[in-house]
């Protein structure tokens, strides 16, 4: 790999398998000249963000007990404890797609399935680092927050027909739609689609169409998105807010359901789903949404008491609905999410709000019986 030997990079693997921390560590020491630190979970990956800046991070999305790659990828980003400039290397050995599209969606820079071999890692870090090297000067001003400033050098980058044109192109369209330059990034966004019809400048024109409230040709920009490729999750998403401005509560829901069912690790989109599931009077689909918050919130920045009071009114809910038996079951389950909540977050708003709860699940059981 071209320069790896001139300079070297500080490097981070987090990886539970010591078996394959070291045979990420073997790859590396043939690839080039790196110092290379490791952790075997995302809480000590984390920490080590909080007291050092990494030039690379190779991390695995099943980190075994605890956080996985992609809650430490976006609990590092809240926290703001890994720049631009620090390249993220998702790693999954899972087939699972709805894992794949979850990895993708998180947009790491690069994401790689096992197994793969040390030309394959070479390769994808080769053309990471050329990038880094080539746009360092807009890297530096976007971290920096100098967005005008990155906004020149992405045109002199552009104006020199660069290689790494589509970036240049799609870091202008987001720095512009930062600015609230709406205008100009919908110019932007109609020029690239013009010339090719990448499915992130279509995204971008949509969104930016939503934000000077041109919401009718928004949603068919969104609905052209998903129709060409079902997976499209933000696509979904997007056109779910647009139908719920309009008040069409129903569609909306069913859109974000659809993009729940791909990418099940958004744990904002799942709240917002069961929110809305419950506006729409469906608490069955409420309940299970919620299930999916618990369960998915854990170890996450996500994890708080409401997820587990939520999760126990909507159960709650749900079990004055169902017969006897399963009425029963659904009222024990949410009991036992209250309890969890008061175990976890022992705070005193958390306990009169479960007392309460526990007060208002009893009542529905017996109304029940």
């Amino acid at each position: 790999m071209a320069n790896h030997d001139v300079i070297e990079r500080v490097v981070l693997i987090v990886e539970h398998s010591e078996v394959y921390r070291n045979i990420l560590k073997q790859m590396l020491r043939e690839i080039g000249k790196f110092q290379v630190y490791a952790a075997s979970t995302g809480q000590e990956a984390f920490k080590l963000c909080a007291k050092e800046q990494y030039d690379l991070i190779l991390c695995d999305f099943d980190l075994g007990k605890g956080k996985n790659g992609l809650q430490l990828l976006e609990e590092l980003r809240t926290a703001e404890l890994i720049k631009t400039s620090t390249i993220f290397v998702m790693i999954t050995a899972s087939v699972d797609k709805n894992i794949v599209l979850s990895c993708l969606e998180h947009r790491p820079d690069v994401f790689i399935a096992k197994p793969f071999n040390h030309n394959t890692l070479n390769n994808r870090l080769g053309k990471a680092f050329a990038l880094q090297n080539k746009l360092s000067q807009v890297i530096k001003a976007i971290d920096a927050k100098q967005f005008e400033k990155a906004l020149e050098l992405c045109d002199e980058e552009l104006d020199q027909q660069t290689e790494f044109e589509n970036w240049c192109l799609k870091t202008k369209c987001e720095i512009l739609f930062e600015l609230k330059n709406y205008a100009k990034a919908i110019e932007v966004c109609e020029a690239v689609i013009t010339l090719k019809p990448h499915e992130w400048a279509q995204l971008m024109l949509g969104k930016a169409l939503c934000a000077i409230d041109k919401h009718d040709e928004a949603l068919s920009v969104f609905k052209a998105l998903y129709c060409e490729n079902s997976d499209n999750v933000l696509a979904y998403e997007e056109a779910a807010h647009i139908h719920l401005d309009k008040g069409e509560s129903e569609e909306a829901q069913n859109l974000l359901q659809k993009a729940s069912d791909l990418t099940g690790h958004s744990i904002p989109r799942l709240r917002e789903l069961a929110s809305l599931c419950e506006s729409n009077n469906d608490i069955i689909a409420a309940t299970e949404a919620y299930r999916e918050v618990v369960k998915k919130a854990s170890y996450s920045i996500h994890d708080c008491a409401d997820n587990n009071l939520d999760l126990a009114r909507s159960l709650t809910e749900a079990a004055v609905k169902c017969e006897h038996i399963e009425s029963k079951i659904l009222t024990a389950e949410a009991l036992t999410s209250l309890n969890r909540a008061n175990k976890t977050f022992n705070t005193r708003k958390v306990k009169v709000h479960s007392t309460f709860t526990v007060s208002y699940t009893h009542l529905r059981a017996h109304e029940t019986v």
